[in-house]
């Protein structure tokens, strides 16, 4: 069995005056595993997300939009793991 894990992450600067509310839209075919029971409809099938505490999380889960105020400079929005296991055709006969 081979395995595979992806990590990524979304970092961003700002330096934006005031304090602006962003929405952030990603794919709505990602899915975080544990969130979500029904998740074989799933294009991409993340096992794990982290969010910066100035994320509000209230449109994640129903049209996985990211709203945001952003404080000055850089910083990291999301963190995103994927776990993936493959079974090779040696392992299948």
């Amino acid at each position: 069995m081979l395995r595979a894990e992806v990590e990524g992450s979304i970092k961003l600067r700002s330096f934006i005056a005031g304090s602006p509310e962003l929405r952030l839209g990603l794919n709505e075919d990602l899915v975080v595993r544990g969130n979500d029971t029904n998740v074989s409809y799933a294009r991409v099938q993340l096992d794990d997300a982290i969010f910066h505490p100035c994320v509000s999380l209230v449109e994640w889960e129903t049209d996985r939009s990211l709203i945001f105020t952003p404080p000055d400079g850089e910083f990291t929005l999301m963190q995103v793991c994927c776990k993936i296991a493959y079974v090779t055709d040696c392992e299948r006969a």
